[in-house]
């Protein structure tokens, strides 16, 4: 009978002597847990895996050996401390394998299988290294220890499985020993290896995927897609989208396989081993007959290790040719920090066309560090494809084959970048400049020297700060963009293209000792400068068409040639400015340089023409103009310090664009210089002494304050010479001018022609010290002249007086200081003009010398100006001395200076002020005739409600508005009364021709009281009002401050009324006015003033309607007393005496009121219209002398308006039985004035 022998659930142990037996068993594990107690179990007992169970080995710290064999479906679990060992062939095992604790050591190839996956827990330890050759397993999964020695553990991951392995893979030695561990990825599943490290040993991934997403990740060899299986390519892909992989080497698609690597982001670092082999540290992408693909769009691609990193290396002749490919997009970045990337077979021996390589980059970096190298072939054909991105690369890293080696290679540039990296880059590299596209060369600040050659239909960009020399002659056809830096060119260099475009300022650096000329069209954009340097003893010519709004500097000390003739299409036309820095700027060809442009030549530069004509805006600058024989130069504007030689037959016109600019080089040589323009050039200092070319003036002004002594000068018509300087002849023809000095000066000559119809332009003031100086032209002894001041017939002479002259004084205009004399052709005299119409000039002609003595007319100058006012004080100053300021200052005034200088002068506001004060006495008056008329309305019907004058009375209602309820008869009026009245006006007077408008404005207050006395009336009243008034032309104002007392009475004979008063007023007045000559003076004066005034009115009172009329008449008489005041602020102050003025007013009028309920208080409207006369003093004037001393004169101001129109229009109300609040607004309207106002009073009465 056979022994069977099941574990249960419960089973907790087994011992562990054991025995041997002779019968048949069934040893099924379902799910329990073998336990070992005692010693190490050792047996060889089969068991089998219950299916859908997971069975436990725990060793329990004491081991076991279990050589039997396993079969069935269920799992193995290891668990306890401890090495569990399967030694048996457990072929038919097909259950999962995890290890919990301990470890599993397996000592059999086949005691697992590929159907066993296999989970190496943390802690856990899972041992191959006792095998015969290794072990094939299924998935692998988890984060323990995986002992391989020198054996094989080979995982097999199903399509669409994906297991995650962060533990670590021991190898008892490295790949390039003897003997070492390898470990294989395969199947068509994924392992994550997130978090690995592999020490020593192979990785291979001959099939799926290996992906790295996070964490560090160590392995020391890793080869992707290697090998094949019954002669079938194996194929492997690494992907890595985050984390670190660190590798001290890397095989991609080796031995006949397919490799692929796919990077999005994390970083690729092969490392190296730290020097323990030549063969480590190196990568390899197509190896042996393989096809390897690296693609990073993401990441970095780190190669740090020191080795050699190949793209297609050798096969031998076992497998076809080896391929490798790196394909750079996106943002990844390929990094060659330490060692030498090598594109096509780099090993030397084999058949050499064995290994072909690729870069594609269409975006994305690849940077190789100054100690590493780019190889671009080797014994394997190479090809780069830089389409996007950036090549970093510096030194002499950058080398065409390797060693020398019998591939060729391809260097295609697209719309990328090569940017100089680390140190200046040096290289002998052919590349071809892809059509359609513009490779970018960015020299970053540390330059180049490519000494290959360009080709290709496509441009090249030059941009960064630092130098890039193309030192071969190159054929590429596209156009050559300058957007930053230097770029020098040898003979050739720039290839075919039509176009040189400056993005940027750069500088272009060409030519040599035999000349190179380049015929593209220069094109300079916006806020550019095209550089152009040409080093000594090189000459340079651009003959294509230059053009953009930028502008062009040439330096070097070398020569550049411009010829481009106008007449070939397109001419030049670029508008930026031209600046010689240094060397020389030649222009061969009829306006070569752009006739827009701003020439600016430096202290070491020339600008010079060769027998052509050249057209400029202007020129600027301290260096060197040279315009050859026969050339001629136009320039718009001259200014700087340049020294200009004119040779023979040339022409040097200026001035054309109508600036004003000042010249302070010198001028040289034979040529003709002409001034154009309608503005003026100054010349300064001496430098051009020694000129002895024609100087013709044809437009505009010379402004000659430095020497021409060797120069004959023509000024033609229209045109001006002036200044302090020299010159060896001048001529004057037909409507030119001549106006020595700078305010004034002398012009010195050795000769001078006035011709007939030109004009001499003197002007006279005072120097510093305050002497009289005047324009003068000296002529003295100068080689070669005659010495003489010729005066021909029709010359004029225009003096400028405006700066002043002294009286009497006899001002040299001409001084003749050499052989000469003044000539006066036919006797002829100057056509003298001024515009001084109180000013006389005597001109005087001597034999050397030429005079002009002023004086004042005889005739009064009131004759010249326009009013009577203007007329009394020009007088008066004409009666003043001669040597006084304000008489010197009015003498040489303009005709349309002298009605509006001497209306400010005049002094009317002082008349007009007297108008103003008297005008506003009316307020005074008229608010006492207002309250009397108040007072004898028999109806109450004014703003107070009393008695009438001579008799008491009851007031009543108006007839037409009876008071609701027939109220009781009004008791007897009160007899006093105390009454308020405050007051605004405003008004104006239009001049009258001879004094100016005027505006004015008073406000003030009236204070009175009244009591009756038998059947008079009498008060008493006081107040005080404000009064500001001004002037806009002669500019003046004043004010006035006014202090009132008044009495008053009145009285009645029934229906006829009497009411008189008189009232005195204390005026501070105080006035203003600005006065311009001598200069500009701000004069004040302030005074007192008494008015005086007595008035009265004879009424007649009736009713009708319900209303109460008075016609009247009144006649009032005024009289001002003005105290004498002197002006202060300046030598036009004025004087005067006291004086007084007296007017007298008529009145013819008549006032009505009615009243009327307005709520339960009582109401009055009034009104009043009459017509007002005046006579007497009514156009007020004032007496004045000069303070300074003049004869005295007298000015009218404006005059009172003699008849006026008068309205006035109130509303009184009742508020209780003692107090009336009043409102009114009256009106004056006159001859050419108006006066408007408005008035409250507030009575009570007792």
């Amino acid at each position: 009978m056979a022994e069977r022998w099941r574990s249960a659930a419960s089973l907790l142990g087994l011992y562990g002597g054991g025995g041997n037996t002779t019968g048949s068993y069934d040893f099924n594990l379902g799910g329990g847990t073998i336990k070992v107690i005692g010693t190490a179990l050792n047996t060889a007992v089969d068991a089998e895996l219950v299916a859908n169970t997971a069975s436990t080995i725990d060793t329990n710290g004491l081991g076991a050996t279990w050589s039997g064999q396993f079969s069935g479906d269920g799992d193995l679990i290891k668990q306890g401390v401890g090495t569990l060992s399967l030694g048996g062939d457990n072929s038919a095992f097909t259950g999962d394998v995890s290890l919990v604790g301990g470890t599993l050591a397996v000592t059999n190839n086949l005691a697992l299988g590929t159907s066993n996956d296999v989970a190496v827990g943390p802690g856990t330890t899972f041992d191959i290294s006792g095998t015969p050759i290794g072990v094939q397993i299924g998935a692998l999964s988890g984060s323990g220890e995986i002992l391989l020695g020198t054996k094989l553990l080979s995982t097999t991951i199903g399509a669409g499985q994906t297991a995650a392995f962060s533990g670590t893979i021991q190898s008892s030695g490295m790949a390039w020993d003897a003997d070492y561990g390898k470990f294989n990825k395969g199947g068509e599943g994924t392992l994550v290896i997130d978090g690995a490290d592999m020490n020593g040993g192979e990785f291979y991934v001959s099939g799926g995927t290996v992906r790295e997403t996070s964490g560090n990740t160590s392995i020391d060899y890793l080869d992707v897609g290697t090998g094949t299986t019954n002669s079938a390519a194996n194929t492997g892909e690494l992907e890595v989208s985050g984390g670190t992989l660190s590798l001290q080497s890397l095989s991609v698609g080796g031995w006949g396989g397919i490799g692929e690597v796919n990077q999005t982001g994390g970083t690729v670092a092969v490392v190296g081993c730290n020097g323990a082999s030549d063969s480590c540290g190196g990568m390899n992408v197509g190896n042996q007959g393989g096809q390897g693909t690296y693609n990073i769009s993401g990441g970095v691609l780190a190669l740090a290790s020191g080795g050699v990193f190949n793209l297609g290396r050798f096969s031998n002749n076992s497998y076809s040719t080896s391929e490798g490919e790196l394909n750079i997009s996106g943002t990844g970045e390929v990094r060659i920090e330490d060692g030498s990337l090598i594109i096509g077979n780099w090993v030397l021996s084999g058949t050499p066309n064995l290994g072909d390589g690729v870069i594609n980059q269409t975006g994305g970096v690849l940077f190789v560090a100054n100690d590493s190298q780019l190889y671009l072939s080797a014994q394997g054909d190479g090809a780069y494809n830089l389409s996007g991105g950036v090549l970093q690369i510096g030194g002499t890293s950058l080398i065409g084959d390797y060693n020398n080696g019998a591939g060729n290679y391809a260097f295609n540039l697209g719309e990328a970048t090569l940017e100089v990296t680390g140190a200046a880059l040096t290289t002998e590299v052919n590349a071809t400049l892809q059509d359609g596209t513009v490779f970018t060369f960015d020299t970053n600040g540390l330059g180049a020297s490519w000494n290959g050659q360009f080709s290709g239909a496509g441009g090249l960009r030059k941009t960064g700060t630092g130098e890039l020399a193309l030192t071969s002659p190159n054929s590429y056809s596209g156009d050559t963009y300058l957007a930053g830096g230097k770029l020098s060119a040898a003979e050739g260099a720039l290839g075919t293209g039509t176009k040189i475009i400056f993005e940027a300022t750069s500088t272009l650096a060409f030519g040599d000792a035999d000349g190179t000329t380049l015929g593209q069209a220069v094109q300079i954009g916006t806020g550019t400068t095209a550089i152009l340097e040409i080093s000594t003893g090189n000459t340079g010519t651009l003959t294509g068409q230059i053009s953009g709004p930028g502008g062009l500097t040439k330096t070097g000390e070398g020569t550049l040639v411009l010829d481009r003739p106008s007449d070939v299409d397109p001419a030049n036309d670029y508008y930026g400015q031209t600046i010689v820095s240094n060397g020389i700027l030649q222009i061969v060809g009829t306006n070569a340089l752009s006739v827009n442009t701003a020439v600016t030549v430096g202290i070491d530069g020339t600008f010079e023409l060769v027998g052509v004509t050249q057209n400029v805006d202007s020129i600027d600058g301290s260096g060197s103009v040279s315009i050859g024989d026969g050339s001629t130069l136009t320039v718009g504007a001259l200014s700087g310090s340049a020294n200009i030689a004119l040779g023979a037959g040339s022409e040097l016109n200026v001035g054309g664009n109508g600036e004003n600019t000042t010249f302070t080089g010198a001028l040289t040589g034979t040529g003709t210089f002409v001034k154009e323009g309608s503005g003026a050039l100054v010349i300064e200092g001496t430098n051009s002494e020694n000129f002895e070319g024609a100087t013709n003036i044809n437009v505009g002004a010379l402004i000659l304050n430095g020497s021409l002594a060797k120069s004959d000068v023509t000024v033609g018509d229209g045109a001006v010479l002036g200044g302090n300087g020299t010159a060896k002849s001048v001529t004057l023809q037909e409507g030119a001018a001549v106006g020595p000095g700078n305010s004034p000066g002398t012009l010195t000559v050795g000769e001078f022609t006035f011709g007939g119809g030109s004009l001499y332009n003197a002007e006279f003031g005072f120097d510093a010290f305050g002497d009289p100086v005047s324009d003068n032209i000296l002529v003295t002894t100068i080689a070669d002249t005659s010495g003489n001041a010729v005066i021909q017939g029709g010359a004029r002479l225009a003096l400028d007086v405006s700066k002043g002259i002294q009286i009497g004084h006899g001002y040299e205009i001409i001084t003749i200081e050499s052989a000469g004399s003044v000539v006066r052709t036919d006797d002829a005299i100057f056509d003298v003009e001024y515009d001084a119409p109180l000013l006389e000039a005597l001109v005087a002609y001597g034999a050397h010398a030429v005079t002009v003595t002023f004086s004042g007319i005889s005739a009064p100058w009131s004759t010249k100006v326009s009013t009577r006012n203007q007329g009394a004080v020009a007088n008066a100053v004409q009666s003043m001395a001669g040597d006084n300021p304000l008489y010197g200052a009015a003498v040489i005034l303009g005709e349309a200076e002298l009605d509006s200088a001497f209306n400010l002068l005049s002094g009317e506001i002082g008349a007009s002020a007297k108008g103003v004060v008297i005008n506003d006495s009316q307020f005074l008056r008229g608010a006492i005739f207002e309250r009397l008329w108040s007072a004898d309305n028999s109806r109450a019907s004014s703003s107070i409600s009393v008695a009438p004058l001579g008799y008491p009375a009851p007031a009543t209602g108006p007839a037409p508005f009876p008071v609701k309820g027939q109220p009781d008869p009004l008791p007897p009026a009160p007899a006093s009364a105390i009454w308020v009245q405050g007051f605004g006006s405003w008004g104006s007077t239009d001049g009258n021709g001879n004094a100016a408008s005027l505006d004015r404005d008073t406000g003030g207050f009236f204070i009175g009281a009244d009591t009756l006395v038998d059947t008079w009336r009498l008060g008493v009243v006081g107040g005080y009002s404000t009064t500001s008034f001004n002037v806009d032309d002669p500019v003046s104002s004043g004010d006035s401050d006014n202090f009132h007392l008044g009495v008053y009475t009145g009285t009645n004979w029934d229906a006829v009324r009497l009411r008189a008063g008189a009232a005195y007023s204390w005026n501070d007045v105080s006035t203003t006015r600005l006065a311009t000559i001598p200069f500009a003076q701000t004069l004040e004066a302030d005074y007192d003033a008494g008015t005086a005034q007595v008035f009265g009115e004879f009424g007649y009172g009736f009713g009708a309607a319900g209303f109460d009329f008075e016609p009247f008449v009144g006649l009032a008489y005024v009289s001002l007393n003005t105290d004498g005041y002197a002006e202060t602020g300046g030598p036009a102050a004025l004087t005067t005496g006291s004086d007084t003025t007296g007017v007298t007013y008529t009145t013819l009028g008549l006032r009505s009121s009615t009243s009327f309920a307005l709520g339960s208080a009582l109401a009055t409207a009034k009104g009043m219209f009459g017509w007002r006369h005046a006579f007497g003093d009514v156009t007020p004037l004032a007496t004045y002398a000069v303070a300074a001393g003049s004869d005295l004169f007298t000015v009218a101001g404006l005059p009172i308006a003699e008849n006026s129109f008068l309205v006035d229009l109130g509303l009184d109300v009742a508020v209780s039985d003692g107090v009336t609040l009043g409102l009114a607004y009256g009106g004056q309207f006159g001859d050419d004035s108006q006066d408007q106002s408005v008035r409250g009073t507030l009575d009570w009465k007792f």
